[in-house]
């Protein structure tokens, strides 16, 4: 739960450019974790970069108007339950 709480807050302070969404980056997941004096792991920020990776092509197929099988399947290729178990266990 520690991963997805700060992905959710850091997700609703995310910045936007004219083109869309800007992804999370490595110095607001830093800058977050010490102010909350979290104590993140390098697995925590990965799967972190790997939801926001994940959050951002949605939200750009999304704004395109598409959701194709193949972003789908591209986007299980970064995340599946395997990985997810394995970060959180």
């Amino acid at each position: 739960m520690l991963v997805w709480r700060c992905f959710i807050d850091l997700c609703g302070t995310r910045t936007y450019h004219a083109a869309g969404p800007h992804p999370i980056s490595y110095a607001e997941i830093e800058a977050y974790a010490r102010l909350h004096r979290l104590p993140l792991e390098t697995r925590h920020i990965r799967l972190i970069r790997v939801l926001d990776r994940v959050w951002l092509e949605y939200a750009n197929s999304k704004a395109a108007g598409k959701t194709t099988p193949d972003a789908a399947a591209k986007r299980d290729q970064g995340l599946n339950p395997q990985i997810f178990d394995a970060l959180f266990s």
